[in-house]
């Protein structure tokens, strides 16, 4: 039975359990993204597998890989090159190489080595659609070019994180990127600095093999700020507008870095707390949403329930607002009682999350 507190914005109407590398064991799905290029189809990712599903009508598997090492998939990220009309989907996860998949050919297309450790999370450029960054626990955002195969910076170094980079993501303007990260703090580096570097990977010829020698990546040590908002690991993070939305283990925030906002301040790595949400998820890497029009924020919780919050109904012109916002509607079922790791929103508001139990759920929007 599907239970809705506070309101009926979000309506059950189905789940699908995702066939495991296993038989008869529940795998944790750690992932799901839809495809930005033809938002019909989404992608999700755990244990040794990614899934893609076709979400037109009723949710249907349309194809899948099972990695052959014993590699564990933590995030996943779509790709298009508009030169030879290609779609990709990439995926990273424990041992660090990045597996850049072309569904149209069921293919595994190339692996790009680089990070040391595990990779956490993977966001596509919104303005250059070939270009993707990957963050890792070597402490490190990297940006590669995936039609030429060569790792175009990294981020990172004395002034950069100190533990494990656990979400990142990019300015709807591709000017700036936001990275998360356990030593509690979150930063932005500008993405002016490796203009020319970006520039010159375009130079090089399209190709499905590593350049480990020839082209050297841009080296980006200093960030544009440095936050310390939470005061626990720092797990997803996310653009809203010139604000960000960051969470933790313990909390859930609006806050806007205010040199950000106006260049002239002095004060280098200030922010103002906007809003704070009543999140209590008390776990670690459970990571939120936003949906297409910035109108609602989802994070899953630790016990089957999903937390929304209708941006629209809540005033960012009160600043340090001391009492949490409470969800706007929590939806539950019967069924789930497992870790809801990721949501996810469709093209047309619905709601998706995927469960610990290897289930994706869907939640219809009411109009």
């Amino acid at each position: 039975m599907a239970r809705s507190r506070e309101g009926q914005n979000f309506v059950y109407l189905e789940k699908v359990r995702d066939p495991t590398p296993i038989p008869n064991k529940t795998s944790e799905l750690d992932d799901i993204c839809f495809n930005p290029f033809d938002p019909r189809y989404f992608a999700i990712c755990g244990y040794k597998r990614v899934s893609i599903y076709d979400s037109q009508e009723s949710l249907c598997l349309v194809q899948s890989y099972v990695d052959q090492n014993e590699d564990e998939f933590y995030a996943c990220a779509w790709a298009y090159d508009e030169g030879s009309k290609t779609t990709w989907l990439v995926v990273g996860g424990k041992d660090g190489i990045i597996k850049v998949l072309n569904p149209r050919s069921t293919l595994l297309e190339k692996e790009l080595f680089s990070h040391g450790r595990d990779i956490y999370a993977l966001r596509l450029h919104p303005v250059r659609f070939t270009l993707l960054f990957s963050a890792s626990v070597d402490t490190t955002i990297r940006l590669w070019n995936l039609r030429s195969s060569v790792c175009i910076a990294i981020f990172g170094g004395h002034l950069g994180h100190e533990q494990s980079v656990v979400d990142i993501d990019v300015h709807i303007s591709g000017s700036h990127l936001v990275s998360a990260s356990s030593d509690f703090t979150v930063k932005i580096w500008g993405l002016s600095e490796v203009e020319v570097a970006i520039q010159n990977s375009e130079k090089e010829p399209t190709t499905n093999i590593q350049k480990t020698t020839r082209f050297q990546p841009k080296s980006i040590t200093s960030p544009y700020f440095t936050g310390k908002m939470h005061t626990n690991g720092v797990d997803s993070v996310r653009w809203y507008g010139d604000l960000i939305i960051s969470k933790s283990s313990e909390d859930l925030l609006l806050w806007a870095p205010t040199r950000f906002i106006d260049p002239s301040h002095r004060a280098r790595d200030s922010f103002i707390l906007v809003v704070k949400f009543l999140c209590e998820t008390k776990n670690w890497f459970l990571r939120f949403s936003l949906d297409y029009e910035q109108k609602w924020l989802a994070v899953g919780t630790n016990n089957g329930e999903v937390r929304l919050w209708n941006l629209d109904d809540i005033s960012l012109n009160v600043p340090e607002q001391l009492r949490p916002v409470e969800p706007t509607e929590i939806v539950t079922h019967s069924h789930c009682r497992a870790f809801i790791r990721k949501t996810a929103f469709g093209a047309d508001g619905s709601l998706f999350f995927v469960s610990d139990e290897s289930y994706v759920w869907r939640y219809k929007r009411q109009p």
